[in-house]
C-alpha cells in the first residue's frame, strides 16, 4: 500500500467509530480468540477456504483458496460484543509461516463504545498506538503491525 494522506477528526460527529490495522500478526490465533473471549466478542460471521470471491474473466469461480493458496482456513471472521464493537480480520487459521497472520482488520463501534475499544486495543497492541509504518509493536499480543489508522477502518470492510 502506497503512502497517502488521510483525514481525520477525533471529534467526529458520527454516532461510529473506525478503527484499522495493515497487516498485523499476533503471538498466535488462540491468543487473539482470548483477548476477544475476555472482552465479550463472539463470532457473528465467517467464510470458508470455498467460499467464491469472484468471478474472472473466462467466467471461473474463484475461491480465497485460489486466491491465498490454501494458506489460511477461515476468512474474514467477524467478531462483535455487547457494546455493539465489530471486528472483522482478513484470515485466520494460517499454517506453517503464516501462523498468527491476521492481515488487514477493520473495526466499528458506536461512539459510545469507545472506552471499551480503547481497552480492547491495548490488550490488543499495547498501550502506545503505532506511529508511523512496519512497526514491531512492545505489549499486548501484536508481534507486528504495519500501520494503525485511529478512526479510520479503511483497510477492511467490516461485515
Amino acid at each position: 500500500m502506497g503512502s497517502h494522506t488521510r483525514k481525520f477528526s477525533k471529534k467526529t460527529t458520527t454516532q461510529k467509530v473506525a478503527w484499522g490495522f495493515d497487516l498485523t500478526e499476533v503471538r498466535s490465533d488462540s491468543d487473539f480468540l482470548k483477548i476477544l473471549e475476555k472482552h465479550g466478542f463472539k463470532k457473528v460471521y465467517s467464510e470458508k477456504p470455498s467460499t467464491v470471491i469472484y468471478t474472472d474473466f473466462e467466467g471461473k469461480k474463484q475461491t480465497h483458496d485460489y486466491l491465498f493458496h490454501g494458506r489460511f482456513t477461515e476468512y474474514k471472521p467477524t467478531f462483535q460484543n455487547k457494546d455493539g464493537i465489530r471486528i472483522t480480520v482478513e484470515h485466520m487459521g494460517g499454517k506453517g509461516s503464516d501462523k498468527g497472520f491476521l492481515g488487514y482488520i477493520g473495526i466499528n463501534a458506536p461512539k459510545k463504545a469507545l472506552p471499551q475499544l480503547k481497552k480492547f486495543l491495548s490488550d490488543f497492541r499495547g498501550k502506545e498506538s503505532v506511529k508511523g509504518l512496519d512497526v514491531m509493536t512492545k505489549g499486548g499480543i501484536t508481534t507486528y503491525v504495519k500501520e494503525e489508522s485511529p478512526y479510520e477502518s479503511g483497510f477492511i470492510g467490516v461485515k
